[in-house]
C-alpha cells in the first residue's frame, strides 16, 4: 500500500512539474537584462559579445562562461553575471579607476588603481598625481614596497579630502637598500617639496601641505622640508 501511494505521489509530482514547464515555459524566457556599470559601453554590443538574447530560456545561459569572457578585459576591476530567476539576467561591470599616474626608470607613464594594478590606457579629463618610483614599472598587479602605501593614502584623500588630493602634483618614492622607502611630495603651485623619511600617511600629507603653504606665504627658503619624526624641520 505504501509503495503504491509513493508511486502515485511521485507520478503526480512529475506530472505537475511537466504541466508547469509546458504551460508556464514562457515565464522562464529571458525578458530583462539589467546592466550596472560605471563607464560608457554599447549595451547591444556587450549582449552580443556575451551571447545574450531575449528569446532563450534562462537556464540555457552559462554565467561562468560569460564571466570568463569578461575576465579577459584587464581594465575591469569587477565583473559579475547573475541569472535572476525566473526571467532576468543581471550584469555588473566596474572599470578600473586610476588614483594616480606612475612612472619608473623605463620612462613610461602608466595608470595605477587603488588595488595596485597598473594599466596603460584610460580616458581621463581630471587631475591625478604622478608617482615616481626608482625602479621599472610593468603592467599587472604591482605590490612593490612603498607603492601600495602611497596608493592607499591617495585613495583615502580622493574619497574624503578631494581638495588635498588635487593639491598633490607628484610623490617620488625612493626605495632604499634596506627595503624601506623615503617619500618626496610636491604640491601644485607651491615650489616647496616635503621630504618624509620612512613613512607616509594622510596626516603627514596634510601637515606637509600646511608647512609648504607656510613657507610659500612667508617667502622662506624653497629648500626641502624634512620630517624627523618629531615634526617638520627646515
Amino acid at each position: 500500500m505504501k509503495k503504491v501511494l509513493f508511486v502515485t505521489i511521485t507520478c503526480f509530482v512529475i506530472l505537475l512539474v511537466l504541466l508547469v514547464i509546458y504551460f508556464g515555459k514562457d515565464i522562464f524566457i529571458v525578458k530583462n537584462v539589467n546592466i550596472e556599470k560605471n563607464f560608457n559601453i554599447d549595451n547591444k554590443k556587450l549582449l552580443e559579445y556575451l551571447g545574450i538574447t531575449r528569446d532563450k530560456f534562462i537556464w540555457s545561459y552559462n554565467t561562468s562562461e560569460m564571466e570568463n569572457k569578461l575576465s579577459k578585459d584587464i581594465n575591469l576591476s569587477y565583473y559579475k553575471v547573475t541569472a535572476n530567476y525566473p526571467d532576468s539576467i543581471i550584469i555588473k561591470l566596474y572599470i578600473r579607476e586610476p588614483v594616480a599616474n606612475i612612472s619608473g626608470y623605463n620612462g613610461k607613464v602608466y595608470f595605477i588603481d587603488d588595488k595596485g594594478a597598473v594599466f596603460s590606457k584610460y580616458d581621463i579629463n581630471y587631475h591625478i598625481p604622478l608617482i615616481i618610483f626608482n625602479k621599472n614599472i610593468s603592467l599587472g598587479h604591482n605590490t612593490q614596497n612603498g607603492i601600495i602605501e602611497v596608493v592607499n593614502n591617495l585613495r583615502v584623500l580622493k574619497n574624503g579630502n578631494k581638495g588635498l588630493y588635487d593639491s598633490i602634483s607628484q610623490i617620488e618614492i625612493k626605495l632604499k637598500n634596506d627595503g624601506l622607502c623615503d617619500f618626496v611630495v610636491n604640491y601644485k603651485t607651491i615650489n616647496n617639496r616635503i621630504y618624509l623619511k620612512n613613512s607616509i600617511n594622510v596626516d603627514l600629507l596634510k601637515r606637509g601641505l600646511v608647512c609648504a603653504l607656510y613657507l610659500a606665504e612667508n617667502g622662506l627658503s624653497g629648500r626641502d622640508v624634512q620630517y624627523s619624526g618629531a615634526g617638520f624641520v627646515f
